[in-house]
């Protein structure tokens, strides 16, 4: 009885064996190519694959993809044998193994040191001051943020007034359903309307009819 020259298959890489008077053609995928499928087509072994040997009898060589790039890089492959790194957000140099220091432009303000991160910084303030980059008082709330017994709340960058019935605006200074509803009132005025007609209670320094001057 003559034997299948398919059993075993001669063919690589999950190629198809087919018998064929006595001998065997292989159907490559295609990645692949050679009488037994065994070689990696020329087009895909550039500058950023290896061949790396193995033991394995049916595959000589493995072609793998190359880490010159290291863990935060992509290898792109160039012509002429040349390749490039693409790095991961927060690294650079030629291979990616440089962690870009966030901290080189100077972020933080008013005497605050800065930790450099992966891909963002952390600056630790000192002196009363807050925020991402220490640019903020330590509270946005003093007795006269809020008017007419709004309660002031911090948060970090800005306030915000909890305004008592009646009474509405940034800072509770414009009274509801009156013709203060537009905020007439400027410079942090206090608006108080009175049928078709409004008046304007002024802070220090400011005056006019809408505490413009």
């Amino acid at each position: 009885v003559q034997s299948d020259p398919c059993i075993p298959s001669p063919c690589q890489n999950q190629a198809q064996c087919h018998s064929q008077s006595g001998d065997f053609f292989c159907t490559c995928s295609d990645e692949y190519e050679g009488r037994t499928c065994s070689e990696l087509r020329d087009h895909l072994i550039d500058s950023c694959t290896v061949a790396v040997a193995t033991n394995d009898s049916q595959k000589r060589v493995w072609h793998i993809w190359s880490s010159v790039c290291g863990p935060r890089g992509r290898c792109l492959s160039l012509p002429a044998g040349n390749f490039s790194c693409s790095c991961d957000p927060g690294f650079t140099g030629t291979y990616c193994h440089e962690n870009v220091n966030e901290c080189s432009r100077g972020p933080c303000e008013n005497g605050a040191r800065c930790v450099d991160l992966i891909n963002h910084f952390s600056c630790l303030c000192v002196d009363n001051w807050k925020g991402k980059t220490c640019n903020s008082r330590e509270s946005q709330c003093d007795g006269s943020t809020c008017s007419n017994g709004g309660v002031c709340s911090d948060h970090g960058d800005s306030f915000l007034c909890s305004c008592p019935e009646g009474w509405a605006g940034r800072t509770c200074n414009t009274a509801q359903n009156s013709t203060c509803d537009s905020g007439p009132c400027a410079n942090g005025g206090t608006c108080v309307g009175s049928g078709d007609a409004f008046t304007c209670i002024c802070k220090d320094g400011w005056e006019g009819p809408t505490c413009s001057r």
